[in-house]
């Protein structure tokens, strides 16, 4: 019998194929869609079938906190309906349902079987840095042959042309490969699965960690995780996303303190270091910064703006929705997720996010104590770097942006609950032998 994914496969094969045919449906103009359709389907699999082996749905306390961000969201738009423009609070209520997907797939991950899971969801993410890769490469060559300004339209939109006029369509579905960036000389900047570059690096920060834990494992493929790792790395460098490069070195500094055994003498070291290498980092910060002006600019003004704006109209529940204004194409309550969070959740909502990232946080530096095997020590460390990498990487982006982007943030947080609670119960078993 053909087993049709997404169908009649199993839910750990459904969700690491979803995430490696990410290039697919982004070529076929399904993005928009593709993942929430999954994410349902899993969960509504994983309800009814727990009703029907008599099974309890776990939900880990970690996550009610996020169950009070979206509660908290939700009575953001409730509250400001009937004072928003109706296009907003579509855009708005879309945002909400990101969220929605993505706790619905945090549940489907952390019941899941991990002794399955992780090692499926490694060699997807193994194949999306190749490919990933080799489109980078691709990307390259296409712009030194002039193609400065790339733009291709999926399959979906060519059969629907109508769709492009939407601009919620548009920017969604539309293939934006290369583009021009003036650094200090024209430079290509490349922006795979999504219209924004800094998405992209946000993608590769969150894909990598299991992909190096994958070479890890299979240390007999040298040369082939070599390769892969420099088309990862040359992937990242490509998109120019700033705070993805910067987070993504930070968080690998912060879990490799946290990895060694005499943690106390490993973070009193590099505090040591910091401080010693305090002047070259302020410079260094400074270089990036000053790398796109312009940009910095336009940023700082817009989280002035979203702060200011909220301060004065509602900052217990914020705004329910981003703004448009005639000073930028960029809504107010952009380009930061935590800004973003306040302008339209309020303070409340923030604080019940942050509230959420810190127990998953202090959750995983809570399974150190547990680690009885070395498998267990690099699964929770390239776990721990993913986590990390992304949520300093979310300072300037979003997770609810794009799709994909949201689908992958709460795999990655789903697997580091799924393999801890596994870490635990495997300390617990041989404590108890």
């Amino acid at each position: 019998m053909v087993k049709i994914p997404f169908l009649n496969t199993e839910p750990e094969t459904d969700i690491a194929v979803a995430a490696a045919l990410t290039p697919l449906w982004w070529v076929l103009g399904f993005g928009f869609f593709i993942y929430h359709g999954v994410v349902l389907l899993l969960f509504m699999k994983l309800v009814f079938g727990s009703r029907n082996n008599q099974a309890s749905l776990r939900i880990p306390k970690l996550c009610y906190a996020y169950g009070a961000f979206l509660l908290i969201y939700a009575l953001s738009l409730l509250v400001n309906a009937g004072e928003r423009p109706a296009q907003r609070l579509f855009a708005s209520a879309n945002n909400w349902g990101m969220f929605l997907m993505g706790a619905m797939l945090l549940l489907v991950v952390y019941n899941s079987d991990s002794a399955k899971l992780v090692p499926r969801v490694m060699n997807a993410f193994r194949w999306l840095c190749l490919v990933s890769g080799l489109l980078a490469c691709v990307s390259l060559l296409l712009w030194l042959a002039g193609f400065h300004e790339l733009l291709i339209q999926p399959v979906l939109m060519r059969l629907m042309p109508s769709l492009s006029e939407y601009p919620f369509f548009n920017s969604l579905m539309i293939m934006k490969i290369t583009m021009t960036e003036w650094l200090w000389v024209q430079t290509p900047r490349l922006s795979l699965y999504s219209g924004a570059p800094t998405a992209t690096g946000g993608f590769m920060v969150m894909i990598m960690p299991l992909m190096l834990a994958y070479f890890h494992w299979r240390r007999g493929r040298f040369f082939e995780g070599l390769a892969v790792q420099v088309l990862s790395y040359f992937t990242l460098f490509f998109a120019q996303s700033r705070s993805a490069v910067c987070g993504w070195f930070a968080a690998l500094f912060f879990v490799e303190m946290m990895t060694r055994r005499r943690k106390l003498i490993a973070v009193l070291t590099g505090a040591i270091a910091l401080t010693a290498s305090a002047n070259w980092i302020y410079d260094g910060v400074l270089w990036l910064l000053n790398l796109r002006p312009a940009s910095n600019v336009g940023r700082f003004k817009l989280y002035d703006e979203a702060i200011e704006i909220v301060r004065d109209e509602n900052l217990l529940l914020g705004l329910g929705i981003r703004l448009r204004d005639d000073f930028t194409m960029t809504p107010i309550g952009s380009h930061a997720f935590y800004v973003e969070l306040l302008f339209v959740t309020g303070l409340l909502g923030l604080l019940a996010y942050i509230l959420f990232q810190l127990l998953i946080g202090w959750y995983w530096l809570r399974q150190c104590r547990y680690l009885r095997s070395e498998e267990d020590r690099q699964l929770w460390k390239y776990l721990g770097l993913g986590f990390w990498a992304a949520n300093l990487w979310l300072m300037t982006d979003s997770i609810v942006a794009f799709p994909h982007i949201t689908y992958l943030y709460f795999l990655v947080t789903g697997l580091l609950l799924v393999v801890g609670k596994g870490i635990e119960q495997g300390a617990a078993t041989g404590a108890a032998a």
